[in-house]
């Protein structure tokens, strides 16, 4: 019974995450303006690239593989986080098994900022050097825009 009552707080809370936090579980370019933002946000990123329908296919085709690496991780880090704020809650909070989910959450955050990091310089890989420039400048001025974050992929058009 504790278990059940345990398992059914945890899917209360990561739902309860989900509404709270706009931006958080949606694709990139969603945010708070619904599906219309998400198909737009590749669409602007391929036109201010100049891109070609061959860099094109393959941007899409490095997007879809790092989701697929992507979603189990942040499922895992999703379940962590939820189990971290279980552990604040304890009647009798233990601070090294807190201090332990933290190392969990932490350590999921490193691998999905990795395959970001690696996604990015895939796709950069495949851009000419005027392209290089202009995808350069969108990254560096590309801080502060939490709200606006998706899961850092990049591809282009409509895949839904």
């Amino acid at each position: 019974m504790k278990k059940l009552s345990l398992i059914l707080i945890l899917a209360a809370l990561m739902v309860t995450q989900m509404w709270a936090q706009p931006g958080q579980g949606m694709r990139q370019g969603q945010g708070r303006h619904g599906m219309k933002g998400m198909m737009g946000h590749g669409n602007m990123m391929c036109d201010m690239l100049d891109l070609t329908t061959d860099q094109q296919k393959q941007m899409n085709e490095m997007k879809l593989n790092m989701e697929k690496e992507m979603l189990p991780l942040r499922s895992e880090m999703m379940q962590a986080k939820g189990e971290l704020r279980l552990l604040k809650v304890e009647n009798k909070p233990n601070l090294k098994a807190i201090n332990n989910k933290i190392d969990d959450v932490v350590s999921l955050k490193a691998k999905i900022m990795k395959l970001r990091a690696k996604h990015q310089l895939e796709v950069r890989s495949i851009l000419t050097d005027e392209q290089k420039l202009k995808w350069d400048q969108r990254q560096l001025h590309k801080k502060g825009r939490k709200g606006h974050r998706g899961d850092g992929g990049f591809g282009c058009g409509n895949r839904f």
